[in-house]
């Protein structure tokens, strides 16, 4: 079976990924739109309204596959999968990965970058180009009686599966990674990673002293994900955009200007 080769669409992007821990259910679409996402399993039901052609859905188990067909038929973006039973029974529909290979390219053990599909799909964001994942939904631990922010799961029966699998995994991933990972998580298990809000990561105002006669510009570029946010220029040419928090963030590939 030949697996499909990811290409660089995501380059220099952030992508936000959707994760199914209890906060999923209060995720806040409104904030969401507009900016690039990759939905985890059953995460992809409660982004459907939002979701472009351009965002991912992706799973790993073919369990799931079997019981949510729907659900990937629906999506309107890239479907992808590391199961090959899967692959041979939607073809097309699917792109199927080698994640033994993914784990070489990014320098990681196989057992870390396959702990789960968020930590698979975490590693494709770097091997596809992207420059910054942000996790949400992404606890790794129960909350309040639940471990899951929809229905598809119950119980705790995951919780040694978190402990014994799933941190490892991530304190392993990220002594490797390269891009910036960011847990946008509230509560989350997952300390290895700095924290900050989903809205600060996807808030942004002005910063620095701008170019012109002070007028505030925007960016071209018809695919980046903050192409509608005012920007102005910092004098820093790697350094354009200002966090809601003040904290200036690394763009990683240069931008085209105009007046907004």
């Amino acid at each position: 079976m030949t697996c499909w080769q990811p290409d660089r669409s995501l380059e220099g992007q952030t992508v936000v990924l959707i994760g199914g821990g209890p906060s999923h259910a209060a995720i806040d679409l409104a904030l969401l739109k507009g900016h690039r996402f990759a939905a985890i399993n059953s995460g992809c039901r409660k982004v459907r309204p939002i979701a472009t052609d351009k965002d991912i859905l992706y799973f790993t188990d073919n369990s799931w596959c079997e019981q949510h067909i729907d659900l990937i038929e629906d999506w309107p973006g890239p479907v992808i999968c590391a199961n090959r039973h899967s692959k041979g029974r939607l073809g097309d529909r699917v792109r199927y990965i080698d994640v033994n290979a993914l784990a070489s390219r990014i320098g990681g053990f196989a057992e870390h970058a396959q702990a789960s599909s968020g930590h698979i799909m975490t590693c494709l964001v770097q091997d596809m180009g992207g420059a910054r994942a942000i996790l949400s939904g992404f606890e790794c631990r129960a909350v309040d009686g639940r471990t899951h922010g929809h229905e598809d799961y119950n119980g705790l029966h995951d919780m040694p599966v978190f402990e014994g699998q799933f941190l490892p995994g991530w304190r392993g991933l990220a002594k490797v990674l390269t891009i910036d990972v960011v847990n946008a998580t509230p509560g989350s298990a997952i300390d290895c990673f700095p924290f900050r809000s989903l809205e600060d990561c996807l808030t942004w105002r002005p910063m620095g002293s701008a170019p012109y006669d002070g007028s505030p510009i925007r960016s071209r570029e018809t695919d980046y994900p903050f192409r509608e946010k005012v920007v102005v220029w910092t004098g820093k040419p790697e350094r354009f955009w200002g966090a809601a928090d003040g904290n200036d963030l690394p763009l990683y590939r240069p931008l085209e200007w105009m007046p907004a």
